[in-house]
């Protein structure tokens, strides 16, 4: 399914409309409108997180997989994590262009085994 029509799908779900849904987000109002202007198939992965963590429903599910319709509950995902916390308060004070080197970075960072928790393959890109 396309993301624009998933999308849809949880803000009728939810009974929110796109200026609701971008300031739970934390992503302009006009980026959301684009993804229905545009109708997009497919989103850039920093804005899928943001509507992941803002609407609640997982990146699984985002993906268009109808059976996964909460997130996770994970140890580190947890809101009383202070360095949660750090980093996202230090993300939201940089550019355009200091997110974007901070998300390639993560990316890099995480595609390297010795890095990650659970060790699991290397490439893990998602579909986003």
């Amino acid at each position: 399914m396309d993301f624009y029509k998933i999308l849809e799908e949880i803000l009728n779900e939810q009974d929110i409309g796109i200026r609701e849904a971008a300031k739970m987000c934390d992503v302009s109002e006009a980026t959301l409108r684009s993804i229905f202007n545009r109708k997009q198939k497919r989103i850039a992965l920093d804005v899928a997180y943001k509507l992941h963590l803002g609407l609640n429903v997982s990146l699984e599910r985002l993906n268009g997989d109808p059976l996964l319709t909460k997130p996770p509950v994970h140890p580190r995902r947890r809101k009383d994590d202070p360095n949660l916390r750090i980093l996202a308060d230090t993300y939201e004070d940089l550019s355009e262009e200091g997110k974007e080197k901070v998300m390639t970075y993560l990316k890099d960072i995480h595609s390297i085994k010795k890095y990650r928790r659970d060790k699991t393959a290397e490439n893990s890109d998602s579909q986003l």
